[in-house]
Order: C-alpha cells, then sequence, then structure tokens
C-alpha cells in the first residue's frame, strides 16, 4: 500500500535542531523486501525527490511506537529502534487511518501479512518501480495547499487536493457553487471572481475562511443567510462583493466580528 504524504524524519540521536522542522512530500509504501531466494521482509520503504532509491524501515520487531494522538488532524508518528529515526507524517485523515490500519496489520500478523494466518501477500519493494515514481511525480498535485483555475480546461476531473489552503476559480462562467469545496476543510482563501453565481450554500458559512472574493458574480437576490453562521462569523476578515448588481446592503454583514476589509463598490445600493 502507497500513501501520498508530507514527511519529516527526526534523528532520536542526533543534537537537537531548532527551529521548525521542514517535511518533505513523500511516498511511503508498505511491502516486502526480498532478502534472498525465498525469505521476505516486511518494510516500509520512504521515498523523496531527493531519495528516490527510497528509505527502508524494517517491522519485524523495530517499531516502538505509532503515535495517533492528532490523527483527526491528519497527523502521525512511526518510531522505530533501528535506526533510531522517528517519522513525523502529515497526510489526508481517510488516507492515513487507512494505511495506519494496513501497517498494524502487518505488525500484529493480520490481513495483508504473508504468512500462514495472513491475508493477501504484500508486494514487493526490491526496487522502485515505475509506478511508483509516477505517483511521486503526481504528489506535487495531490499535496498542493494553492490551486488557481482561470479555464474550463483546468477544471480537476478528480476533484480538490484535500490539502488545499487557497482556491481560485475565475473567469470562467460558472453557474453554481461546487459543492466539492465545501469538503476542503483546511481552506481559507476562497476567491469565486468573475463568474455567473447566484447562489452560495449555507454550508459555506460552516468554513473558517479568512477571505472570500465573490466579485462579479450575478448574488444580486441572494440572501446571504451563510454569513449568519458561527464559524465564518468568528474567521471572516476580508469579503469583495462588488460587481454584483446589489439594490440594498445585506444586513447578515452586521455579524461578521472580525471583519476588517469589505469590497461593495459598483453596485447599485440604494
Amino acid at each position: 500500500m502507497k500513501l501520498i504524504c508530507e514527511t519529516c524524519v527526526v534523528n532520536r540521536s542526533g543534537p537537537p535542531s531548532g527551529g521548525k522542522r521542514a517535511f518533505q512530500k513523500t511516498v511511503l509504501a508498505v511491502g516486502n523486501d526480498k532478502k534472498g531466494s525465498s525469505s521476505e521482509e516486511p518494510i516500509i520503504m520512504l521515498i523523496t525527490n531527493s531519495n528516490k532509491s527510497g528509505t527502508r524501515y524494517g517491522l519485524r520487531k523495530n517499531v516502538g511506537k505509532i503515535f495517533t494522538r492528532f490523527l483527526a488532524e491528519g497527523k502521525a508518528t512511526i518510531s522505530f529502534q533501528i535506526p533510531d529515526h522517528d517519522v513525523q507524517i502529515k497526510s489526508e485523515v481517510v488516507q492515513l487511518t487507512g494505511f495506519l490500519k494496513v501497517l498494524r496489520a502487518v505488525l500484529t500478523g493480520g490481513a495483508g501479512v504473508d504468512g500462514p494466518d495472513g491475508g493477501a501477500k504484500l508486494s514487493c519493494l526490491s526496487m522502485v518501480n515505475k509506478k511508483t515514481s509516477a505517483v511521486l511525480a503526481a504528489s506535487n498535485k495531490v499535496l498542493a495547499t494553492k490551486c488557481v483555475i482561470k479555464s474550463r480546461g483546468e477544471y480537476p476531473l478528480k476533484g480538490f487536493s484535500r490539502n488545499l489552503v487557497c482556491l481560485q476559480i475565475s473567469d470562467i462562467k460558472l453557474c453554481r457553487f461546487d459543492p466539492q469545496i465545501l469538503l476542503l476543510k483546511s481552506l481559507r482563501t476562497l476567491n469565486l471572481s468573475n463568474n455567473c453565481i447566484e447562489k452560495i450554500p449555507q454550508a459555506l458559512g460552516q468554513m473558517r475562511l479568512v477571505e472570500i472574493d465573490l466579485s462579479g458574480n450575478a448574488l444580486q437576490n441572494h440572501a446571504w443567510e451563510w454569513l449568519r453562521e458561527p464559524a465564518i462569523q468568528s474567521s471572516l476578515q476580508s469579503l469583495n462583493i462588488s460587481s454584483n448588481n446589489l439594490t440594498y446592503f445585506p444586513s447578515s454583514l452586521i455579524y461578521c466580528r472580525v471583519l476588517v476589509r469589505l469590497e461593495i463598490q459598483m453596485n447599485h445600493l440604494q
């Protein structure tokens, strides 16, 4: 099994490093390392752009602990005995949970282990194959935190990266708010300017967005009830609703407690 993620490897026996540790885009793979004509050893292989041949960590009696306290935030740490490394992992919650489930099955001899009581045989990781290299190359898109779409041809067919912090979809004549946006829990900046959107869903107010640009749409008949949601009231700092043919000031704006910038020009306010 492969996991596209970000990792930071901490050497417990090395000198402490001050400051913030850098995470690298990584492919983690669980499989077998072929040792001889018949023997195989379950391992985790850690592959990065700077180390495409991969670092191998043995699993048999070599994992000290798996820290999952922050799994709900997409974070976990695997502590190895030899070498004495802590591999810190950041990934999408569902994918990381599935990866750790497979890892625990390998460690306990459950499904996925090559043995008389095990399940499906693990794949061989004796070398980095072309498929793994392709996954690593694609990880830049999967782990991207910013996405800019300015033509319909750029729209992702398989959905947005769940790691997005900033999303811009402009000038593509978008008529309907894409509900996939509501799944982006890390999103803080949303730009939907210069489209044809007439309505914003109530659920947008449940996101903790800091900056929203809705300028150049068709929101003149919109009710703006999403601005009454507690989450958006406590997070929204900048809102651009200019050029929407508005004839009235949206009264729901008075509930946005931390709003410091409002652009509402080029409307028909009375």
